[in-house]
This record gives C-alpha cells, structure tokens and sequence, in this order.
C-alpha cells in the first residue's frame, strides 16, 4: 500500500472502511477497501469474482494487497455516491432517469449471468454512481456461481443470506434457490424504489415482511407512469419464479427505447430441477419443449383491463393455501392474538403438514435473529437484547438496507485458529468454552443472585447490522460477564457468601453510587477466552496406532474408573517423559488437546499429575516446536477447567510461562502469553478482598493470596511491557484480553494495571489505525475498567485522548466503540475534572454530530425541543469561553441546516422562530459582546434569521442593539465582517426602523470611510452590500421629500426649469448624509463596474446623492467630470441604457444647481467639450427617451459652457 496516498473515508462497513486514494506520482484517483482480516476468505471470494468481470457497469477491480491486519482491495471511485444516498436525498426519481438506471442495469445483470455469477444482492447501497450519472455494480461478497449453485446437494438447504426487502419470494423457501429470476426480482424492487421512494413490501418485523413478499399483490405505482413502465415492473415482480418475465421478454421490452441485445446464457441445472418438482408445465413450454398429452397450461400470464398480471394463484411459488404459514394476511376476516404469536405459528406448522416445503416463518425468523445475536458477540455489542419482545423470535427491521443471514448452521463455519496463530481478528472461541467460562462465573458470583445476572449480554440493534459491506456468517464468539462494581469474586470451595462487597477506593465512587448503578450494566465487564480454542473432538490429527493406549474420545475418557484414569495418565506420563521420539510425544500432545476441550477431562488432567508432567517438559525442552505445543496444551487446560487445585501453585507453572514471554521464539510467546492470560485470569477469581474488614496498604504490595497463588509485580510490569510498540499483535492481544479480563475483577486487580506507561500504550494502541479493530477497541475496554475502578486516572486518559477523539468515536464509530466512549465520558463526570470536563465534551461530541446534517434531519425533535434550547441555558452565566464559543456554533450550524432545508413543515418553521425569538434573540446583547468569534457568529446568524423572516427588524430595534450594529464601523476596518455589513443594511432598509435614530448614530461618514476601505482593497464579499447600505440610507433622505415615489428610472431633469424649493420632512431625513459628497468620485468608479449589480447600485446612489445632498452632490460630480465621460461612452459600447441615462440626468441636474445657486468650482472646459461631444452622438440614439435626456443636457451644458 505504500504506492497509495489515502484521504478521507468515504464509507463504512462492520469489518471495512473505504477511503479515497490516488496512486503516488499520478491522477489517477481510486477508492481504497481496508477489510480486516478476519475476513480473508469472504474477500477472497469477491476478488476471484470481481477479477474475473470487465464491463461498463460492474466496478472495476484493481489490485488487492494483504498487511498484518488488514486486507486492501483497490477498487474504481465513483464520485456519485450510492443510490441510496440519492434516494434519500431527493425522495424519488422521474422516469425519465429511471429509464437510463434501468437500462444500466439490466446490461449489469445481463453480463454478470452470462458469466454464469448470480448477483444475489442488487439493491439501492450496492448500485454506484459515476460523475456521468452511469451505474456501477460493486459489493459482491454474496455473489454466487451458478456452478457451486448446481454443485450443492438438493436435498440439503442452499446457503442464503441477503436483504429481505429486495429478495424473492422463492428464497423464502427452504429448498429457494438463488438465479435469474431471484435477480430479476430484486430488480424490480429498485426500481419500483426509484419511481415511490420505497421498496414495494415493507414491514416492521421480519415476519410481517414477509408475509406481505409471498402474499401482497404488488402495489399500484402512484402518479401517471407509463403503460410499459408499470407492465415491466409487475412483470418483474411475478411471485412465481417460474413466471417471472426471462430475458428474451426483458431485453425486447416495450419500455427500452433501444432494443437491448440478448446474449447466450449458461443453464442453470439446479433451478431447473427445483421448477420440474413442482411440476410447471407451463415453464417447459415457454422453454421450448413440447407439453406431454393430456396436459394444459394454466392462465399464468393473464392481465386485467388495466394491463396488470394476474397472478396463477394454483403457483407452486405463489401465496397458495396449502404452502403459506400465515394467517391474517389481507384476505382474512380475523386479525390473530398478538400474546399467542409463537403458539399459533406452532399450531399452523402441525395442522398443516405440506408446508414444510413452503415457508416457515417462525423457523426462518429464530435463524436469522440467532445469527444476529451471534454477530453482535462477534463485534462484542454489548449491550442486552430487549426482553418485553412478544415474540422471542421477532427480528425487527430498522431499514430496508438491513441483511440477515439464514444459514442454520453457523457454528460450522467458524474458523478454529490454527497452532500457528496467524489469524488476529478471527474469533477464537467456539460454543464449548461458552460453557466453561460460564460455570466459572457461576463460581464467581458472591450477590447470591438469580445466574442469569451472568449470561453473556448481547444487543440486536438492526441500525447497526444494516451496513452493505461486511456482513459475514458470524464467527462464535464467547463472552461472559464479570463481576459488578460492587461485589467481590469469592470462588474458594465453590459456595456462594452474602454481604461479602466492597466499595471503590475513592470517595467519589461512594458518593456517586447511585450514579455508577445508573451509568454501568454488568456487559461493560463481560470477559473473554484469552487462549485460542483448538478443533473440538477431532482425532483425525491424532495416530492411535502409537499411542499407548485406547484413544478414547472425551466423553468416554471422563467416564472410566478412577483407577483406569490412573493407569491411563501413568502412560501419558510415560510417554512424555521416556525416551520416545519427538513424533510420538506431539502425537500425545495433540490426544490431549482434543480431550482438553471437554470441561471434565480439562479438570482430570489439570489437577493430576500430567499437568506437572506437562509444567516440567516446559522447563526442560529444548525442540521449538514442542515449546509451542506444551505452552498451548497448557493454555486450553487452564481455559476449559472449572476449578484448578491450589496445590498447582506450588508446581512452578506461573514462573515457567512467565518465562516464555521472555523466549525468542514468537509462536512461545504468544503461546505464553495466552497460558498466563488464562491462568492470571483464574487466580484473580479466587482473590479474597474485603476491603472494609482489610484495607489494601498499597495496590502494588505483593501478598501470597489464601489460595497460594503469588502473582508478583515483575509479572505484573512483564505483561505491561507487552503493550508497547513493535510487539507482535497477536501475543499484544492475549495481553490485551487478560488485563482486560483482570480488571473486571474490581479495584485490587485494576489498581495493579494503573500506571502512566500502562495508560499511555492503551491510549496509543486505541487510536493507531494500522492495528486491527479487535485489538484497538479491546484496548479501549482495558481503559474502560481502569478508569471504572481508579476514577482518579481519568485526567491521564483524557490527556491522551482529544474531546474530539472521543466526540468522532461516538459519532462515527461502530457501536462497540460507541459503548467505550460513552463509559469513558461518565467517568469524566463523575471522576475527573467534574462538571467543566463533561461539559465541553460533550458540547464537542454534539459539535460533532452537526457535521452530519442527515443525523440533524432525521431527528429534528432531539435538537428542536431538547438540545437547541438547552444550549442558550448553558451560554448563560458559563464562565468557560469555550463552552460558551460551543454552545453558539452548535445552534448556528445546527439552524444553518434546518434553514437549507427547503421541504420544512409549517409546525416545523414556528419551532424554529421560537428558538430565534425566545433562545437567541435574548441572549444577542451578551453574545455581541463576548470574545471573539463569537460575536461574528453571533451576527451572521442574525442575518440570516432576519432574512428569512424568522426575526423581524421590530423585535430588535432599541438603541443599545442598533448601536452595537453600527459599532464595528468606530474601530478598525479590517477586522470587520461581512456579516455586520449585512446586519446594517438590514436595519437601514427596515421600514421600522426610524430614520432619526441613524441621525443620532452619525454613521454616514463612516460608512463612506468603509466604502472607500472596501473598493481600495478590492474586497468584493463586502462591495455589494457596503453599496446597499449606502444607497439604503440615501433612499431614505431623498423618500422623506415631498411628493416622492420610487423609480427605477430618473426623473431629475423634468421639465428643463430650474427646480423649485421641496418640502422635506426633516424627522425622516439623516441629517448627516452630505457626507456622502465625499465618496462620489467612488460612486461613480463603481457605477462603470463591470459587475452589472454593482454599477446599478452604485449609480443609483449617484442619482440619490444629488437630490438628497444637492450642494455636495453637484461639487462631487462636476470635479469629476472624466469619470463621468467613460460612462457616457460605454452607450458607444452597447452599455447599459438605464446607466447611461442616471448619468445624463444627474449631470444635467448638477449642472441647474451649479447655475441656480452660483456655484464656484474649478472645472474642465476640456473635459465639458468632451462630454458634449458624446452627448451630441447620445441625442441620435433610436430610443426616445434617452434622445430625448440627452437633448436636455446638451442644453444645460451649452448654458454652463456660456456661464465658464
């Protein structure tokens, strides 16, 4: 990967992240899939598709690159997106554009099965866009080829795992098949999703899905679609496969305004055989063949007037009688009991015995929601599923993205980690140890509680497990929950002690008690197998014929005499230990690792006399590859025992795997690691600790417990220093898991684990994207339990990790690391820094949040009601700088949003002008005032609520607020915003506002400053609306004269005679805007801009000027007399006639004034025989009215000309 540059993340999955990434020393742009690699073989699997396919419409694939922990697919960047994302975005399409999607992915489909590869996933997350609006397939981890199709025995289920809104009703079933015409379904569910906005069968549930998939008529398409649209969509989406439209009828379509070219598709046997066993003569009709005698066919293609299908309603595939579970479907007159759900299932399944061969919902169901359950242990979801369900089976559908897995059979698909280790992400529990480690923590609990408090906790958030990428056959993984922060593991002699509990050793823990009940559930301590498990009861890599003995299996190893398991260990020990070759040792090693799986024979040999054997053939041996064995027959002996003898203590087994960690060999080490991991495990449950009755001097004193175990702090520093860069990851993670696994034991066992070097390496391990997710947010979950039961370590975390890292981890992150976040943000409440740490944490994490304005969008009640408000509380009074800069960026972004959002309801709106008016507005005087920036966010979300009418100029309008407004033109120009530019020229054109408070405020001579500032340095955000406030207030002087109406066009030159005096109300005037005279050599630079607003504003002020401020706006022009000339010879160049004609009449109106009032004024008499000259040329213009101007200029000029 090191050819790569790798940019931002454009996509997530469970196991995956899609970044965009351009080759080194090249342009060429791709988009990047890191897997992780617990996940090979499903990749794998789609890079052997996806390299083999070449074709317009399917993504191109690349390269693909393997690191330690990651799989890297280089795939072709759309810069389009998703379907889905568009769907969202814009509701429906037109279908127009459904026509070139469609046609694009019928040629997709069309290529795929011509290779032989059934898609078995099209939907809208799986359909890309490119930058010409053309569709590319892409995510083909469920592809399959119709050759392992056909190579799978009939009789047995076919693998099956998709998106239950896009598939057919026939894979439902338990002998459906994936093929052409399940494709062909799909399809027409993404397009009837483009044309509604939604697939055409939905349900809440799983079940009631569906039920409306094998029983609902396809819904009418709303609107006018055409006649060929709507037969193709209802031809897609025939309930028989065997009467769904095939692709001779689909290429020639009515609907395709070019004919699409069929190809040759390769047979498909196995659907072949499973339509001839429900004996559909009319398939092999329309397949060619001849129908035997005495057959029919029936009417399976019949259409009503209104051009829709007709379903055959005897169809072996269709809602039949005799095949469908259901009842309550839409032709019942009864609706079923919802407490007896799962009975009257039941009772459907005996009464009607044919059904077996049709769909079994509550079956179906049970393995999906099984499977979910499996995959949430598997990314360690921790959190319960809830238990008020009606149905125990009931899978509920948060989305129609959502997958499910209906493979039965899960657990075989696990992938037992080999001896070598290899595989870091693969899940290295299988269902035995489940067991074992739960009769462990059934010895450990010390509440005398009900002992399903201790079953591993599991969630089904569907949200989650909706993700298009990565959803594998989940991998078996066993956690089992620890100890709650308030009870103390006494496991001696296996009984159970009351009122045996301790406190945290902070005062903080005891005062927050109730809080800790509130904030933690007994999953955030769940635990997990540290040792990798081996193949269960396999003697395939056992040879029997050398060994000394029977080689009984498990079961009936635990069931011989005492005597016999004696005699049966003797030889073992014999064989380990004699001069036997190096083979058949590792033959008796690999025996007792097939028995150590089984939790009682794990007991036998670990408290007899082989472990011993096994302890000093560790000590002894010097072959690398019996080190390897003895280190993981040791581990998986400790793992799946229930009790271990305290007289083992005393055998040297903890200093001789403490002293593989140290071995140069990384198989020992690792090997080592996962032992002592299991073994340290073990003795922390045995710990005696009343920390009332016995105060712990010191966390790091060593004391040999009752049990006779002594775990020093060498051990304790040597485990740590596992931790820090460059170790391998795989020994890194067995450490991992074992801190994280003694920390759930409470306060004693975590204490030992706080060090800064410890928190440091946890912190580092937690954020580093080079190391997989498990070890990453297995490092998270050992901070977690640190900092649970040492809230004093908190401050040490959090300098490590950023409020914003916790704040994108809780946006961004999957929910396990979501779980983390949240953990480590109640124990910045309760133990750290208190109040001000949490606060402007979690001001971030929602900084954070409104970043993705979707989130905002689709929970507009959340930040409406609750955090919009909440935020203006939280301003008030904070003395936290920060926090107050959060709380006005949170509500500006957040209104920024809903204010982009055109399709708001009118409940929505009269929310929104609450906030502004009840929340913002009051707060406006303090935030103008607050430090930077504050104030200018404060100012440009004014704007714009005034703008869009959220905020009326009334409700602002008394001195001290106005004042403030117009401060920033008192200081220095270029700190100014645009924002207070804009907020003046609000105010100034307001009809509300009274013209005598702007003469009070005296700003018109500052305002000219700033237009002068503003033209010198070019600033063109701030040109237009300078402009607007100057021309604002000049509207205002020249309106307050009498008899005044507003027009786009002058009207200074009236009748020729010299203008008479005009009444002016002089409570509207401002009384300083002479001072306007001084800018008009800039006014009229800018009235001869090329930007066409910006001259039409400007030479309207020109026009103002002259009128409101005759003296001083005469003197400005006639000084200025060549600027004037350009743009009276911009006519010449086709200019702007209503510009050419503001400056004819406000010169010939300066020139009645310089004359009326014997004006003295050093003027060009060149400049004014220019001027007539191109005045001369205006006076022939084809338009009336401006001749006309031109006439009556010329005359005042020839009267200025005498005068001069």
């Amino acid at each position: 990967m090191n050819q790569y540059h790798i940019y931002e993340a454009i996509g997530r999955g469970k196991y995956s992240t899609v970044y965009k990434g351009r080759k080194k020393k090249t342009i060429e742009y791709s988009a990047i899939k890191s897997v992780d690699k617990s996940q090979k073989n499903k990749i794998l699997q789609e890079v052997r598709i996806l390299h083999s396919l070449d074709h317009p419409n399917v993504l191109k694939f690349y390269s693909w690159y393997e690191t330690s922990a990651h799989l890297w697919l280089v795939l072709e960047y759309c810069v389009g997106g998703d379907l889905m994302s568009i769907l969202r975005q814009d509701g429906k399409l037109p279908e127009d554009s459904i026509h070139d999607l469609a046609s694009d992915l019928v040629r997709a489909l069309q290529y795929l099965h011509s290779k032989g590869i059934i898609y078995c996933d099209l939907k809208p997350s799986n359909i890309l866009l490119d930058e010409n609006g053309h569709i590319k397939l892409c995510d083909f981890e469920l592809a399959r080829k119709l050759s392992e199709i056909s190579k799978t025995n009939s009789s047995a289920p076919q693998t099956k795992r998709g998106t239950p809104c896009y598939m057919a009703p026939e894979l439902f079933k338990d002998d459906g098949i994936h093929s052409y015409a399940s494709d062909m379904w799909a399809l027409g569910c993404v397009l009837y999703e483009c044309f509604v906005g939604r697939p055409p069968f939905m349900g809440r549930e799983f079940t009631q899905l569906v039920k409306s998939i094998l029983s609902d008529p396809t819904p009418i398409l709303p609107g006018s679609p055409s006649r060929p649209f709507v037969n193709l969509i209802n031809s897609l989406l025939v309930k028989d496969p065997a009467e769904r439209i095939q692709w001779p009828e689909l290429c020639g379509h009515a609907f395709w305004r070019t004919k699409i070219t069929p190809v040759s598709l390769p047979p498909q046997p196995a659907f072949a055989n499973l339509i001839n066993q429900h004996s559909k003569p009319c398939l092999s009709e329309r397949n060619g063949e001849k129908l035997a005698p005495n057959r029919t066919p029936p009417k399976c293609r019949e259409k009503d007037a209104k051009g829709t299908l007709r379903q055959n309603e005897n169809s072996a595939f269709g809602s039949s009688k005799n095949e469908t579970l259901v009842k309550g479907t839409p032709g019942s007159q009864k609706t079923q009991s919802k407490v007896s759900s799962k009975v009257v299932e039941e009772k459907k399944l005996k009464e009607n015995p044919s059904a077996s061969k049709g769909v079994n919902l509550l079956r179906l169901s049970r393995i999906a929601k099984s499977n979910l359950q499996r995959e949430n242990d598997k990314e360690n979801y921790r959190r319960p599923v809830s238990g008020n369900s009606e149905n125990d089976s009931e899978v509920e559908l948060k989305n129609t993205d959502m997958e499910l897995d209906f493979n039965e059979n899960v657990e075989d698909e696990s992938h037992d980690e080999p001896d070598e280790s290899d595989n870091i992400n693969g899940n290295q529990e299988d269902k035995t140890s489940n067991d074992n480690h739960q009769a462990r923590m059934e010895e450990a609990q010390n509440m005398g509680g009900d002992l399903s408090d201790y079953s591993p906790a599991v969630n089904i958030n569907a949200s989650d497990l909706s993700n298009k990428h990565d959803q594998e056959s989940p991998l078996v993984r066993t956690e089992v929950v620890g100890t709650s922060p308030s009870a103390s593991p006494q496991l001696k002699n296996q009984r159970t002690k009351e009122g045996s509990t301790y406190a945290l050793d902070t005062d903080s823990s005891k005062s927050s008690n109730n809080l800790s009940e509130f904030f933690w559930h007994q999953s955030d301590l769940s635990v997990k197998p540290v040792m990798p498990s081996k193949k269960a009861d396999k003697m395939s890599d056992v040879n029997p014929t050398i060994l000394p003995f029977e080689g009984l299996q498990a079961p009936d190893f635990v069931k011989m005499p005492k005597e016999w398991q004696d005699a049966t260990s003797s030889k073992i020990i014999a064989t380990l230990s004699g001069n036997t070759s190096v083979g058949e040792k590792q033959n008796m090693i690999r025996y007792l690792e097939m028995l150590s799986n089984n939790a009682d024979a794990a007991n036998i040999l670990t408290n007899g006399p082989v472990m011993l054997m096994l302890v000093k053939m560790l000590k002894q041996s010097k072959v690398l590859q019996l080190r390897v064995q003895l280190t993981s027959l040791i581990g998986l002996l400790i793992r799946h025992s229930t009790f271990i003898d305290n007289d083992l203590a005393n055998s040297g087994l903890l200093f001789s795997l403490t002293d593989g960690l140290r071995d140069k060999q990384e198989k020992v080490r690792r090997f080592s690691m996962a032992a002592l991991g299991e073994l340290l495990f073990y003795i922390s449950t045995q710990e005696e600790h009343n920390s009332n009755a016995n105060p712990l001097e010191s966390p790091l004193k060593e004391t040999r417990s009752p049990t006779g175990w002594q775990v020093p702090n060498s051990l304790i520093s040597l485990v740590s220093s596992i931790l820090r860069k460059g170790e391998d990851d795989l020994t890194q993670l067995y450490a991992l898991r074992t801190i994280e696994n003694i920390c759930s034991q409470g306060a004693i066992w975590a204490s030992r684990f706080t060090s800064q070097d410890v928190i440091s390496n946890l912190c580092y391990i937690y954020r580093a994207s080079g190391k997989s997710e498990n070890i990453r947010l297995t490092a998270g979950s050992c901070l977690v339990r640190l900092v649970r039961f040492n809230p004093s370590c908190i401050q040490s975390v959090t300098d490590k990790l950023s409020s914003k890292d916790m704040a994108c981890a809780l946006v961004k992150g999957n929910p396990r690391e979501q779980q983390i976040t949240l953990n480590l943000l109640n124990m910045i409440m309760v133990g750290g820094n208190g109040r001000d740490d949490f606060q402007i944490t979690l001001l971030r994490v929602i900084e954070s949040i409104t970043e993705e304005f979707s989130v905002i969008l689709e929970n507009p009640e959340i930040f409406v009601h609750k955090i919009l408000p909440s935020l203006a509380v939280l301003y008030k009074g904070n003395k936290d700088g920060d926090a107050r800069f959060l709380c006005l960026k949170i509500l500006f972004d957040a209104m920024v949003i809903f204010l982009n959002e055109p399709s708001l309801d009118g409940q929505r709106l009269e929310d929104l002008k609450q906030i502004a008016n009840l929340h913002f507005l009051p707060l406006y005087p303090a935030l103008i005032e607050d430090d930077d920036p504050i104030p200018m966010y404060a100012q440009k979300l004014l704007v714009m609520l005034i703008e869009c009418n959220y905020i009326k100029i009334s409700d602002i309008l008394h001195l001290k607020t106005i004042s403030q407004c117009f401060e920033f033109l008192l200081g220095d120009l270029s700190n100014a915003n645009v924002s207070s530019v804009k907020l003046c020229l609000a105010l100034a054109s307001a009809p509300e506002m009274e013209s005598r408070i702007l003469s009070q405020l005296k700003v018109v001579r500052r305002i000219g400053i700033l237009l002068e500032f503003v033209y010198a340095k070019d600033m063109e955000d701030f040109l237009e609306p300078t402009l607007g406030l100057c021309r604002a207030l000049l509207l205002r002087s020249v309106s307050c004269r009498k008899g005044f109406i507003y027009s786009k066009e002058p009207f200074l030159l009236g009748d020729g005679t010299p203008e008479q005096k005009v009444l002016v109300n002089q409570l509207e005037c401002i009384r300083d805007i002479s001072d306007f005279g001084n800018n008009l050599g800039v006014l009229l630079e800018l009235s001869g801009s090329s930007e066409a607003n910006i001259a039409d504003i400007a030479s309207e002020c020109v026009v103002f000027l002259v009128t409101a401020a005759p003296r001083e706006g005469t003197t400005g022009l006639l000084t200025n007399l060549h600027k004037v000339s350009v743009i009276l010879e911009s006519w010449r160049r086709g200019g702007c006639l209503l510009l050419v004609q503001r400056m004819l009449h406000s010169l010939g109106y300066a020139c009645r004034q310089y004359l009326a009032h014997a004006m003295i004024l050093s003027l060009s008499i060149s400049e004014i025989s220019r001027i007539e000259a191109i005045i001369s040329d205006i006076k022939s213009s084809s338009t009336p009215r401006l001749a006309n101007d031109a006439m009556l200029v010329a005359m005042e000029l020839q009267r200025l000309h005498r005068c001069i």
